[in-house]
Parts: structure tokens; C-alpha cells; sequence
């Protein structure tokens, strides 16, 4: 792929495990209650996953009673992914291209969820997904998500805010955006363009007017 000419680097998307517990405002959609971590929804207990883990640990997973409180199997998957991106990331850079992901909305809920350590991820920058609608969540927690992702990432990665298009008003937008780069954002990122609506552009030129101007 890092031989295609003109290409300029490669996105990872959907770098995890499935979600264990998925985001508040989306269990209804699926009938589901996940007031924790529930086995049935819980990956990856295949039978190379299990050995693997069995040979770095020590420890038979299928004979923990309660495999979600174990600190290492956790752990494993963890590194299981994180391994896998900076893996990419050295292949990706040796070829001279730039290497990001999308990712959950910030480290700590993104291991909750999906088993995502974006902290430890060796990228050129990171798009967290916060989309706050999907965790019953106001507008105003677009700028705790970024703040959180720089400070976890001790600021290291430029970080662009992902927002979701479908669920924001063209004001609701243009606040959306003011507060990711009030807290520290390099920039924002929309999903997705089929609901991009003239609202929206407003949204954008009038925020980015602002910022030029200094109002």
C-alpha cells in the first residue's frame, strides 16, 4: 500500500476489540442493558488468544471464575492491540509515510470499552471519535474528551477532534468546535460528509473567521 504513488500515509479505523460495554445511548438500539462487563460480549477467548496468554502468564483463563477482574488477562489485550498498531507504525515509517487512527473518545474509556491503549500507540496524530450524543452526553463534553486525550498522551500526538455530524445542530457544531481547540485540539474531523449541511458550513466559516480574526 506505502507504494502507491502520492500517497501520503495510512488511517487505521476500527483497531480494537469489539465493544465489551457498548456507549449508553446505544444499548436501547440493541435491547441491551451493560451496567458491566458481561462474558457474552467480552473478546477474545479463541484458542489463540487463550494460549498466548497462557504462555506469557502463567495462568489457564478458561479456569477464572470471573476472567473480567483479572488485572493480566486485561492487560494482555491491551498490548495485544497496541502491539499490533506500533507494529504498522514502524512499517508505515519506514517507508516514509505517516501513520493515525480513530479511536475512542479518550485512553481511560477507550480501555473500558474496546481495549484501546491510544496512549501508547506510536502515531502521527489521533482522531478520537467524540461523539458525545452516543454516551447521553451535552455538548460541553467534546472539550473534557480532548482535554483528557492531552493530558494522557502527555500532548505528544497532535490530536483532532472527531464529531458526529448527524447529531449536531449547526450551532451545536460551531460550539463543538470552539471548545476542541479552546482545549488544546490541533483541528477537527467530521463524520460524516453525507451530512454535511449548509448549516454546518456555516458553522465552520464562522468559526474559523472567528479564530482568524481573534474575536
Amino acid at each position: 500500500m506505502c507504494g502507491i504513488p502520492g500517497l501520503k500515509g495510512v488511517h487505521l479505523d476500527y483497531v480494537r476489540y469489539s465493544d465489551v460495554i457498548l456507549p449508553e445511548a446505544l444499548q436501547p438500539v440493541y435491547n441491551l442493558v451493560q451496567d458491566k462487563e458481561y462474558p457474552e460480549f467480552d473478546f477474545c477467548y479463541c484458542a489463540t488468544c487463550r494460549e498466548k496468554f497462557k504462555k506469557t502468564s502463567g495462568i489457564d483463563i478458561q479456569t477464572v471464575e470471573d476472567p473480567t477482574a483479572l488485572l493480566e488477562w486485561r492487560q494482555y489485550r491491551y498490548d495485544s492491540v497496541t502491539r499490533l498498531v506500533n507494529r504498522l507504525s514502524k512499517e508505515v515509517h519506514q517507508k516514509n509515510k505517516l501513520i493515525t487512527a480513530a479511536v475512542f473518545p479518550y485512553p481511560e474509556l477507550a480501555r473500558t470499552i474496546c481495549r484501546q491503549s491510544w496512549d501508547e500507540w506510536h502515531l502521527d496524530a489521533v482522531f478520537p471519535m467524540i461523539y458525545q450524543n452516543f454516551y447521553n452526553k451535552p455538548v460541553e463534553w467534546v472539550k473534557y474528551a480532548v482535554q483528557k486525550g492531552i493530558t494522557d498522551t502527555r500532548g505528544k500526538v497532535p490530536l483532532f477532534a472527531g464529531l458526529y455530524l448527524p447529531e449536531l445542530s449547526g450551532e451545536d457544531l460551531k460550539k463543538a468546535i470552539d471548545y476542541s481547540l479552546e482545549a488544546g485540539a490541533s483541528g477537527v474531523a467530521v463524520f460524516d460528509f453525507g451530512s454535511f449541511s449548509e448549516a454546518h458550513q456555516e458553522a465552520f466559516k464562522t468559526a474559523l473567521l472567528e479564530r482568524d480574526t481573534g474575536k
